[in-house]
């Protein structure tokens, strides 16, 4: 018999790296977390975002689920009376401050235009404090959460160090911005600098696919296994304890009623941020 071992091997690897992302996450939550945890989040992009901004807080309201909104501070200035008035009834997560996307009417999706990795550290230094600058002035919030902007071109263990030192010197609590892989190189969320970093969850049996809307809308993924995945998820948070960290394109669900409805589903297991109690 002639074996394809590259291949062989990937699938090897791919079966124990399933069960060990489940297991440590469920492993880890019993001993650290005193409940299982949802924490739902939404990128803003674009200007194309920004005008949903007052539908989607009413839909997130409605189904009882506290608004987490990560809006580049340039997106904030532009939109300052928008914020002003909206950052009452949500939190506002540091996204940087310059736009790092834009739509493409041709493709009919949005493409990056501005990565971190084309930044030296005083450029990520100035976008992140400039960022956090427009926060305080706009939204009247002290900001306590920073998400990278394309997180996954820029966390390497050197960089997430880099980032957290950062967040540290402005007195940060927590950052989301690491892929599902660091829930099993660390934990789903990891101490460092000070900073509580909350790792993206990934499909349980794909683990290095992680929920989005832009894998939704953009892959051979659609919204039933989005749905499905909920129901799973939903199932092993009512079973066990387990952290549950994803996040949306406002443009991508705002249409899509069924999908505030599956978030409604968890709003029991939803706390804000800094009411997240970690044992170790």
């Amino acid at each position: 018999m002639k074996f394809n071992i590259p291949k062989f091997f990937f699938k090897i690897v791919l079966k124990f790296y399933k069960k060990f992302y489940f297991l440590n996450n469920i492993r880890w939550a019993q001993k650290n977390l005193d409940s299982s945890v949802f924490f739902v989040s939404f990128d803003f992009e674009t200007q194309k975002d920004i005008n949903l901004i007052e539908v989607l807080t009413n839909k997130l309201i409605k189904s009882d689920i506290i608004p987490y909104y990560a809006v580049p501070g340039e997106l904030i200035k532009e939109n300052k009376e928008i914020f002003r008035k909206i950052s009452k009834k949500c939190i506002i997560i540091n996204h940087g401050y310059k736009v790092h996307t834009e739509f493409d009417k041709i493709q009919n999706k949005n493409k990056s235009i501005i990565s971190y990795c084309d930044f030296n550290k005083n450029e990520i230094v100035k976008d992140i404090t400039e960022g956090h600058e427009a926060i305080k002035n706009f939204c009247n919030q002290v900001p306590k959460i920073f998400r990278t902007p394309h997180f996954g071109e820029y966390s390497e263990n050197k960089s997430l160090d880099f980032i957290h030192n950062i967040l540290n010197d402005l007195n940060y609590a927590y950052s989301s911005s690491t892929a599902p892989i660091y829930s099993l190189i660390k934990s789903p969320i990891f101490k460092n600098k000070n900073i509580s970093e909350m790792c993206s969850s990934a499909f349980i049996e794909d683990p290095f696919q992680i929920i989005d809307s832009w894998s939704i809308m953009h892959s051979n993924l659609n919204y039933h296994n989005l749905f499905a995945e909920f129901k799973k998820t939903l199932k092993i948070m009512k079973t066990y304890k387990f952290f549950f960290n994803v996040y949306f394109d406002p443009s991508d669900i705002i249409e899509e009623n069924i999908f505030f409805e599956h978030l409604s589903y968890f709003s029991k297991f939803q706390k804000r941020i800094e009411n997240i109690k970690i044992i170790k």
